[in-house]
């Protein structure tokens, strides 16, 4: 249990507390977090690296940065004294909303062996102004990112669609966050393209695959027909294609540009052909569905994948290379 007070300014918009408070960074780093999928840009190491230099000096300070407490904080506040007590139930409790950089070129500074430990704990006590939003659901901070950076140079094409409010996306990021041994396969850079020698997908193959199984869940979502609650119906069977998916992927690491896994509709055929199963044969649409379909399917991974990739490469209609594939799945499915 983490219990830390901080003096603050307290505000209430939009039945949302709000808190201007000055952090230590000492404090900061310990209560804190960054790089969560759903709200931020994947931090840059580099780049926070390099702003290392601009907030070791003394006189040197950043803007505010905009946080939100996460599920494992609660906080109470004092109006008597101005005072705000957050204390985390298990791990750090802050999330960082817009400033993912700053912050973590605070954290890079305060753990850098090569800075005298005297000055280490001189920065220790420079503070941070923060303004902090409690209880901010993921949807709203989505939102909220981009507002904050809604021209088009500050976010591009990796960070909208992990900024999405869909049902697609949030299976998607879901699934990376429980299962992170998986991100080093996934692509997330701004123009979601393959790059020469990485063994990674873009991110939006996971998405197409989901837009043709869950169209019309998430049609029925984005017209408010789907409370809130029941998002996650069908993540159980999500998790189960995907598991398959990477671990077939981690087959291939040495081959993985002759392989069919760098083809996007090889991803959605997949999850194309499970949804067109289900509504001609007019089955449930439930996970224990989807998961016997999907049972059927994964034979496919038993085919060689260099040889799959070899096989459509040399039909030159794109349209053909679908056709290919599909017809290989729904043997599969018939059998």
């Amino acid at each position: 249990m983490i219990t830390k007070t901080f003096k603050c300014l307290k505000m209430q918009e939009d039945g949302k507390n709000k808190y201007l408070i000055f952090i230590r960074y000492k404090d900061l780093i310990e209560i804190t977090e960054v790089g969560k999928l759903s709200v931020n840009r994947i931090v840059d190491e580099e780049k926070a690296k390099k702003m290392v230099g601009f907030i070791r000096n003394e006189e040197k300070f950043y803007p505010t940065l905009l946080m939100v407490t996460n599920e494992n904080c609660s906080t109470k506040y004092n109006s008597l004294e101005n005072e705000l007590t957050i204390k985390s139930k298990d791990g750090k409790c802050l999330g960082v909303v817009d400033g993912q950089h700053r912050y973590k070129s605070i954290e890079l500074m305060l753990s850098n062996k090569d800075i005298p430990i005297e000055e280490i704990k001189k920065l220790g006590n420079k503070e941070q102004a923060v303004f902090l939003i409690d209880n901010l659901g993921a949807q709203e901070q989505r939102e909220l990112f981009l507002e904050i950076n809604s021209t088009p140079s500050k976010v591009k094409k990796g960070t909208q669609l992990r900024l999405m409010i869909t049902v697609c996306n949030h299976y998607g990021l879901k699934y990376l966050e429980r299962k992170n041994e998986y991100l080093k396969y996934i692509y997330f850079d701004e123009d979601q393209v393959l790059k020469k020698g990485e063994v990674k997908i873009p991110y939006k193959f996971v998405l197409k695959a989901h837009e043709k199984l869950f169209k019309d869940f998430e049609k029925k979502y984005l017209n408010n027909m789907i409370d809130e609650n029941l998002i996650n119906t069908y993540y159980e069977s999500v998790e189960y294609i995907w598991n398959v998916i990477f671990e077939n992927i981690r087959k291939y690491e040495e081959n993985f540009k002759k392989s069919i896994f760098i083809l996007e509709i090889f991803y959605t055929s997949l999850f194309q052909c499970i949804y067109q199963t289900i509504v001609s044969k007019e089955l449930e649409f439930n996970n224990q569905t989807i998961k016997e379909l999907f049972d059927k399917i994964k034979l496919i991974f038993d085919i060689d994948a260099i040889e799959f990739k070899t096989e459509i490469d040399n039909v030159p209609v794109s349209g053909k290379k679908i056709e290919i594939i599909k017809n290989k799945i729904e043997e599969l499915l018939n059998k």
